[in-house]
């Protein structure tokens, strides 16, 4: 990006809205240094108003909260169950000498 965005670009990119595409344009212009998106982009992440320490722990209390409200429909990574054989009346793994 040769130009600096638009605000309304830089503000889809802050709010989560901006295309990938468009997204990693952005990215790279940041990353590259420009100071005046950074600033941009700072203000707008940054609190119009001071919060308070309750407001940072109720914070990760909704996240928590929204993590075991998920949770139990998160579906478990299938573990591997391995192949018995019966070998000579013994049950063994494929592959081992019995």
């Amino acid at each position: 990006m040769e130009k600096h965005p638009k605000a309304a670009q830089l503000a889809r990119f802050v709010e989560g809205a901006a295309p990938r595409s468009q997204a990693r344009v952005l990215v790279t212009h940041l990353l590259r240094g420009c100071s005046d998106c950074v600033t941009a982009v700072e203000q707008t992440l940054r609190p119009q108003r001071e919060l308070s320490p309750d407001a940072y722990d109720a914070a990760f209390d909704n996240a928590f909260a929204t993590v075991q409200e998920h949770l139990p429909t998160l579906a478990a990574p299938a573990r591997p169950q391995p192949k018995l054989i019966l070998r000579r009346g013994v049950l063994s793994l494929p592959g081992s000498p019995i």
